[in-house]
């Protein structure tokens, strides 16, 4: 088993332990939202490989469209468990939801570059922090700040209910995700 399958295998069982924590406390919702996470960052994995050309990935075991299932079952994780830790933090939302991306920015500062010397990824474009670029870096704060700010914000609504609550989020996340992506490929010169 070569080093990428295992890392592979780590986000797999990982999920499955937040998958374990939610059912422990029977959260049909939370369930409901970690696993939209997936679909929610594959789209942004697919699109940025594809549109943006932004990087290529290792030779991973389970892929659809070449983006990896377990890097989306990453994301899933990473913004589950830091969402769960900032919830204690006595504060709104809105700053919940930035310490939960800083929290995952700070992750991914470590992890990226190790991912990158072990060739799980490589950016077509070396950028600014060991080889990583400014839009990844932006990407994290911002991915993570609308997933996890929606997510606290749908769940005050009163006139929403039951799994209609993360679906609403899964689909303004989108929304939102489709403009971010256009404002970047604009930036990036991709799109004029």
């Amino acid at each position: 088993m070569n080093h990428i399958t295992v890392f592979e295998a780590l986000w797999f069982i990982l999920l499955a332990v937040c998958t374990y924590q939610i059912l422990k406390k029977q959260n049909a919702y939370r369930l409901l939202n970690l696993y939209l996470i997936i679909p929610y960052t594959f789209i942004l994995e697919y699109t940025a490989m594809s549109l943006g050309n932004a990087y290529t990935y290792g030779n991973f075991l389970i892929t659809i469209g070449g983006a990896p299932v377990s890097i989306c079952a990453g994301w899933a994780v990473i913004i589950y468990a830091f969402m769960e830790l900032s919830e204690t933090i006595k504060t709104g939302i809105a700053v919940k939801s930035f310490i939960t991306a800083l929290m995952a920015l700070a992750l991914d500062l470590v992890m990226d570059p190790i991912c990158i010397w072990l060739g799980y990824w490589k950016y077509n474009v070396p950028g600014i922090w060991f080889n990583v670029p400014w839009q990844n870096l932006v990407g994290w704060v911002t991915v993570v700040f609308i997933y996890s700010y929606l997510t606290r914000y749908v769940n005050t609504l009163k006139n929403v209910e039951g799994f209609f609550k993360p679906l609403l989020v899964f689909l303004l996340s989108l929304i939102c995700l489709g403009v971010y992506t256009a404002l970047m490929l604009v930036l990036m010169g991709v799109l004029v």
